[in-house]
């Protein structure tokens, strides 16, 4: 009985886990086969397709896979069409099964939904319950394991029915209306805080995608939070590491619930520690605002977000209360939120502005219009339609959010379909906003005059096709809030910065939570102004230049207070600052007695190493005593009263010219500096010197000059007076053979005045300035007499001192003018109601109340004199200060019209009506802090001349012209004699920018220019970085790796764009029609040469010039003709039959010495360097390789110096010709070798003949050579270097390009193996097994085919170069002169639109109908022997070598490519294997 009762309990208890175990296995197939093979069935029967359900892990592999491959390279090119590296498994299911697809997330079901109808149906009325809630009520049982909802919660995304309704009517008064308002003032001051710390960067590379995560990290925590980003840090961090992991695991298959209860994985642990630490520092600060109303401190929990949750939260009705869980998930989800989102939208957007330059500058002008240089504000934000246009083609382009989720609660019908319960719905949102359909074939262009009528017009009135913010009741909740934070940055932005996409930009767009920037963005800063910031949080405008101009005061009046010393060398210097002390230095003083211009014991020392006395001399400037006030007196006449209103004609006339020059500039950028400098050279020398700026040109060129070694030489610690006097440096050489010249051009203009009285031409000297010097100096009375050098010092005074003073306030007043239209738009009503449309007289002059204020204010913030200077005679007392002898006393002025004591808190602030009750009343009466002309009896003598002239010119300007700051200009005042924008440097800085400006409203962009260096150091570190690693596949696409730089910027700017090599401008060309232009009629020379005549003059440092001298390939006009004739006889026709046997038995050679490699690896490119080097030997040289070896051996080193230095900044010719660099001096040894060598070999030659041995110098290229060397008729004859620099040419290119040609030939052979059967078979049909020959060759169409297709994918030669002599025309473009011309043929031959999108890959068949055809007759796009009369002269010579080498290698062997060969194609002279073409050779004999 027991043992019946066992085994009934045995039975049971089988039974009952045999049914346990069915159940478990039944539940377990239904949930990962039947239910998911169910809902297959039920779509596909209405039409609705997608990948095979694959079991338990769905499509989850082949996502994950394709997601991987997607993400692991950039997008080539910058396409906004992203849907494919973004989320490249939908892109896939979209194209193959339609607009609405299923498919499978480990188990889930998802249905992906693009069509706007059923998105309409599905979100409009929908609040994210019901039918179809945010989650089913069977997933809400089960989430310990969703990611999702640890990252989140059940926050207002995930919430529905009541608690949703509640949360989001919280929210709504959180972020909408006056709450809005009040966030707008927390928004501007953190985008201050950023802007500050961008100063480092202008100029440079800035990477702004993390630049705006910490704004919008700062903007949430201030509104939102009432706190910070650095009290937020800790949170912002863990929900971003908690962001990763949910990424990471979306598309990993889950552990079913069972066992994921009793094991976790690292992810899912990591994730419960961030969720745990996330609460604890959430409830942290829930607990500081709780304290602050406990204490009393505070009488409310604050009306921001967390201080509404926190009400809330203590809510006495427990219905409306919130948990501590829906209070922690609620902080969570607008952490998250309210900063990824605006991070997003705020990158990409910068990105489209940096790429999209027109739009950019449509924006910053709104920007202006709305606000001026003020911050934003609230009423202002609503006008920026353009903007709105922008930010919104942005969020179409570059969605944040990426999907819209759905779940369907029980079967139910949506449109025409019967959705099964379970069923996941996506909105896929980029798939909508990247819909042909909806956005036209333009769907994947930047165009934002999509929404300029709105987006219910750019939509066609369908909501479901833009969903940026979502659609429906639940649409985002943070809309206005977010566009706000976006509108408010981008215009301070703006207002401040141009910006430009860098080089270095990697466009790789990727998703986390939201649409970012896998390698981040980097543009670069361009300032439009200095907004200088103090160090305290006190905001200064654009105005304040002491940092810039004089850092070194500026830093010491902050350590050391207003009055400090310093040394300038051995040198004491007091600056004094303190307006008291100034008064009483300067009021009384005329420069001499207790405080001089110079001690006696300086005037005694003749300083010849005083660099600003060699440029002013002992002039009114200088002097002192009854010197100085006989010249002032003589001054005083010269410039005040009468005299002065006999000038304003002269100054009417000047600005006339001036003027009619601007009309071509109408709606154009001018840089009126430069223009400034011509008018005031032109009045000054017109009044004062009764000529013309043409006849004083060289004295103002050599004051200039003198002035840049003056400024330059300040600082620089002097030699002692025992050195100098007998070693002098290269500027103080420099410097007195200009005073030397300088004197040498003003006594000359003095003898032209004076022969004029002399021969009676003239009664008198003239009542000009000049007149009243030579009258002077002519005195009878010897103690009124002026010396001839004082003469001179006070022309070279006068010069520089009406012109450069004048010519700085007139360009700053300007500059202001344009940045402050409405003093502008001002001062210009007051020019009409005193001059109408007349010309300025004097008396109108002096009534121009508004533009005195306007100039007053200028020179106010921009002083055109730096400093005024007193020494110390004897130990004197000033103030309360005890003086030693031998002080430097320096009064800066520009410290005294910043200091914030006397102008205010505004004093950076360009504020003329500070001026409007004159200067005595603006100073508070302290005449002491403001001296733009001076004060006291040594006040500028030409203050009256100074202030006419500018406000005559002001005038003219404004009477016909309204003025706007141009994008280009950089703030950066300067010192070189008067206060003048810094980039004055005619080569390094106005010549580029000139032609930068000039290029760019030509519509050609590019890289901007970077002082001295231009692009080279991006270029260097382009090819670095492309030439560090091989190409990761054997593709032909091969511009990215052998010219980054190149293909970044086509990318970038367009077929045509501008950069820079240095200082040198080079516009690169792959256009075809101005390629053709360009090359086909022109030889070298005319108005597109080889080199300018400018360069030939100077280009004893031209490396790549000292490779290949001024030979056929350089030279140009009658030279280039004859050499170029010679050429042609020795490699055409009979010459080149004469050649073939000479090539075939170098070819033989070669391929004995392959036998000992047959069935193993060989490295063909150095075996064709030797085979190619033997034959140019042979064929033009009448030697052979042994004997040439040297001078190709010194040929490669110096290929090598060129390609190094190519894209080194070269220094200055002035130094270059005293100091060599090491590879100057080597490339100099290198180029004195190959010339021994050379004329070694010609000796050789010659001596054959002259004893008689041989009858000619022979018919080879160096007989010919020779012959000509000989010639008895001078006009025909060669010079010995014209015959080395022959010989070099041919070496190299006979050797480097036919060898580059015949190695990738047999390397494409070696890949594509039916092709080399196809070329044995045609050499077979031709030859036979016997050599080659003449007429054979032409036969070889297949191996023609071939061969152009290799000199298509693989050019030896890249780049044709040439140059703009003078400014000419090409195409519809104006080149300037100097420009370099780049015709890029590596980007030709691989341009899709002419040889289709098949360009990358290997087809001879192109060819098949010859090249014509092949290029659709433009002969332009294929050119591996150029185009036009500079062709390659050897193309024949090298496609018959090609050729036989071919034919020989073809008969015996069959070549496969060795698994060792690493494709990395690099450029030296010609394109070469940087690691060189390992084949394997398999006898066909054997």
């Amino acid at each position: 009985m027991n043992s019946m009762a066992s085994n009934l309990t045995v039975l049971l208890t089988g039974s009952l886990c045999l049914y346990l175990l069915i159940s478990l296995i039944t539940n377990f197939l239904q949930k990962y086969w039947f239910t998911p093979l169910r809902i297959q069935r039920v779509m596909n029967l209405q039409g609705i397709k997608g990948p095979s359900y694959k079991f338990i892990h769905g499509n989850n592999k082949e996502t994950l896979k394709m997601m991987k491959e997607a993400e692991s390279k950039p997008i080539a090119t910058l396409s906004h069409d992203i849907l494919p590296r973004v989320q490249p498994h939908i892109y896939s299911g979209l194209k193959s099964y339609g607009k609405c697809y299923l498919s499978w997330r480990g188990t889930i079901p998802e249905l992906y939904i693009t069509e706007p109808e059923l998105v309409k149906e599905l979100l409009k009325s929908n609040d994210g319950s019901g039918a179809f809630p945010k989650r089913t009520s069977r997933e809400r049982k089960k989430i310990e394991e969703d990611f999702v909802f640890k990252l989140i919660g059940d926050g207002l995304v995930t919430a529905e029915g009541q608690k949703w309704a509640k949360q989001r009517k919280l929210a709504n008064y959180a972020f909408h209306g006056e709450s809005l308002k009040n966030m707008t003032p927390a928004m501007i001051a953190s985008v201050e805080t950023m802007l500050e710390r961008w100063k480092q960067f202008e100029g440079k590379e800035i990477e702004v995608f993390q630049e705006f995560r910490l704004l919008t990290s700062e903007v949430i925590s201030r509104t939102a939070f009432g706190s910070s980003y650095l009290e937020g840090e800790k949170i912002f961090d863990m929900l971003r590491k908690l962001a990763v992991l949910v990424n990471k695991s979306f598309f990993k298959t889950k552990l079913p619930p069972l066992i994921s209860k009793f094991w976790k994985t690292a992810d899912s642990i990591e994730a419960d520690k961030l969720v745990k630490g996330i609460h604890n520092l959430v409830m942290k600060m829930v607990k500081k605002r709780e304290e602050k109303v406990i204490s009393g401190e505070a009488n409310t929990f604050g009306t921001d977000f967390l201080g509404l949750l926190l009400k809330s939260f203590h809510d006495p009705d427990k219905n409306n209360r919130l948990s501590v869980q829906d209070l922690v998930d609620e902080c969570k989800t607008f952490y998250l939120a309210g900063q990824e989102t605006v991070n997003s939208a705020l990158g990409w957007t910068v990105l489209l502005l940096a790429i999209h330059p027109e739009w950019q500058e449509k924006a910053r002008k709104e920007v202006i219009e709305v606000f001026g240089n003020q911050n934003p504000h609230s009423e202002g934000i609503g006008k920026l339609k353009i903007m709105t246009m922008i930010i919104y083609e942005t969020l179409r382009l570059y969605t944040p959010a990426t999907n819209v989720v759905r779940r369907v609660e029980n079967e139910v019908q949506i449109g025409k379909l019967i959705l099964p319960a379970d069923l996941h719905l996506i909105i896929q949102i980029r798939a909508l906003h990247h819909d042909p359909d909806t956005w036209g074939d333009d769907v994947h262009l930047f165009k934002p005059e999509r929404f300029a009528e709105g987006i219910a017009k750019a939509t066609n009135f369908n909501a479901g096709t833009y969903l940026p913010f979502g659609l429906g009741p639940r649409s985002c909740v943070g809309m206005s809030f977010a566009l706000t934070e976006i509108k408010t940055a981008l215009s301070m932005i703006l207002q401040r910065y141009t910006i430009s996409l860098s080089p270095t930009y990697s466009h790789a767009p990727w998703l986390l939570v939201t649409l970012m920037p896998q390698h981040g963005i980097q543009v670069m800063l361009h300032p439009l102004l200095g907004h200088f910031l103090v160090h305290t949080t006190i905001r200064k405008p654009p105005h304040s230049n002491k940092t810039k101009v004089h850092p070194h005061i500026y830093s010491r009046i902050k350590s050391y207070g207003k009055c400090h010393l310093s040394w300038r060398g051995s040198t004491p210097e007091l600056y004094i600052i303190e307006p008291e002390i100034v008064k009483e230095l300067l009021k009384s003083n005329d420069g001499s007695g207790v405080f001089p211009k110079r001690t006696s014991r300086e005037r005694k020392i003749k300083n010849e190493e005083d660099f600003v006395l060699k440029l002013l001399g002992d002039g009114l400037v200088t002097s002192q005593g009854e010197k100085w006030a006989r010249q002032r007196k003589l001054a005083n006449y010269a410039f005040h009263g009468e005299s002065l209103k006999r000038m304003t004609p002269a100054v009417i006339a000047s600005v006339e010219t001036m003027l009619k020059r601007w009309r071509q500039f109408e709606g154009k950028e001018i840089e009126v500096f430069q223009e400034f400098r011509l008018l005031t050279s032109e009045v000054i020398s017109r009044t004062a010197f009764g000529s013309s700026y043409l006849d004083g040109e060289k004295i103002f060129d050599m004051l200039k000059r003198l002035s840049a070694l003056a400024g330059r030489n300040f600082f620089k610690t002097k030699l002692p007076p025992v050195i100098s006097k007998f070693w002098k440096t290269a500027d103080s050489i420099e410097s007195n053979k200009l005073v030397k010249g300088i004197h040498d051009s003003i006594m000359e203009m003095v003898k032209k005045r004076e022969e004029k009285v002399f021969s009676g031409e003239a009664n008198n000297f003239g009542t000009d300035f000049l007149g009243l010097l030579v009258s002077s100096f002519h005195d009878p009375d010897k103690n009124n007499r002026l010396s001839v050098q004082d003469l001179v010092d006070e022309c070279k005074t006068f010069y520089l001192g009406g012109q450069e003073t004048v010519n700085n306030t007139l360009a700053w007043t300007v500059l202001l003018l344009a940045i402050h239209t409405e003093w502008q738009e001002k001062a210009r009503k007051e020019v009409f109601e005193v001059f109408g449309n007349q010309n300025p007289h004097s008396e109108g002059i002096g009534k121009l109340k508004i533009m005195t204020m306007i100039i007053n204010e200028t020179l106010r913030l921009y002083p055109t004199a730096n400093n005024i200077v007193r020494k110390v005679e004897d130990e004197a007392q000033l103030g309360k200060l005890i003086l030693p002898a031998d002080l430097y006393l320096i009064i800066p002025i520009l410290a005294l019209h910043h200091d914030p004591e006397t102008w205010g808190d505004d004093v950076h602030h360009f504020k003329p009506e500070r001026f409007a009750e004159g200067i005595a009343k603006a100073t508070k009466f302290n005449a002491a802090s403001y001296i733009p002309f001076g004060l006291g009896p040594r006040s500028c003598v030409g203050m009256s001349f100074a202030m006419t002239e500018i406000k005559t010119a002001l005038s003219m300007i404004l009477q016909r012209y309204s003025i706007s700051l141009s994008l280009t200009y950089s703030h950066a005042p300067s010192v070189i004699v008067s206060l003048q924008p810094q980039h004055g440097i005619q080569k390094y800085w106005f010549t580029p920018l000139r032609i930068q400006r000039v290029m760019n409203l030509q519509g050609i962009k590019g890289p901007s220019y970077k002082f001295m260096h231009g692009n080279n150091k991006e270029t260097l570190k382009m090819i670095k970085e492309a030439q560090s690693k091989p190409m990761a596949t054997m593709s032909h696409d091969i511009l990215p790796r052998v010219h980054p730089h190149i293909y970044s910027w086509l990318n970038l700017y367009g077929k045509c764009y501008l950069s820079w090599k240095g200082s040198m401008p080079e516009l690169y060309i792959t256009e075809p029609e101005l390629v053709k232009e360009l090359l086909k009629s022109n030889d070298g020379s005319g108005a597109f040469p080889k080199f300018t005549s400018r360069e030939r003059k100077n280009n004893e440092e031209d490396i790549g010039l000292k490779l290949v001298g001024d030979s056929i390939l350089t030279s140009q006009g009658q030279k280039w003709a004859k050499l170029r004739k010679l050429a042609n006889y020795a490699f055409h026709g009979e010459s080149l039959k004469s050649m073939t046997p000479a090539m075939i038995a170098s070819v033989e050679t070669m391929i004995e010495k392959w036998k000992q490699f047959e069935g193993k690896e060989i490295e063909v490119y150095q075996e064709f360097r030797l085979l190619t080097s033997e034959v140019i030997s042979r064929t033009a040289f009448g030697s052979s390789y042994l004997e040439g070896e040297k001078i190709f051996d010194m040929l490669g080193k110096l290929a090598v110096l060129a390609k190094r230095n190519i894209f080194k900044t070269k220094l200055p010719p002035v130094i270059s010709k005293f100091w060599k660099t090491g590879d100057t001096i080597e490339s100099d040894k290198l180029v004195k070798g190959i010339h021994d060598s050379v004329m070694k070999m010609v000796k050789k030659r010659e001596e054959k003949v002259f004893s008689g041995e041989a009858n000619s110098f022979g018919t080879d290229f160096l007989g010919l050579l020779l012959k000509s060397f000989h010639d008895p008729d001078k006009n025909n004859r060669l010079s010995v270097q014209d015959l080395v620099d022959e010989c070099k040419t041919f070496y190299l290119a006979g050797q480097d390009t036919v060898n580059s040609a015949l190695a990738w030939t047999v390397l494409l052979l070696a890949i594509h193996t039916e092709w080399q059967e196809k070329a044995r078979k045609e050499v077979i049909e031709v030859f036979g097994n016997q050599n080659p020959h003449s007429e054979g060759i032409g036969k070889l169409k297949i191996m023609t085919m071939i061969i152009y297709e290799t000199l298509r994918l693989y050019t030896p030669v890249t780049t044709i170069a040439r140059r703009v002599e003078n400014e000419v025309q090409l195409g519809k473009l104006t080149l300037p002169a100097d420009i370099s011309l780049f015709v890029q043929i590596t980007a030709l031959h691989h341009d899709p639109k002419t040889w289709g999108d098949d360009v990358h890959v290997f087809k001879p068949e192109r060819f098949a109908e010859g090249i014509a055809k092949a290029t659709k007759f433009n002969a332009a796009t294929y050119l591996p022997f150029g185009l036009g009369p500079r062709s390659c002269v050897g193309m024949s010579f090298a496609m018959t070598e090609i050729k036989i080498a071919l034919s020989m290698i073809l008969q015996r062997y069959t070549i496969s490519l060795s698994p060792t060969y690493r494709h990395a194609p690099s450029l030296l002279v010609a394109l070469q294997p940087q690691h060189g073409i390992q084949v394997t050779l398999h006898s066909l004999y054997n």
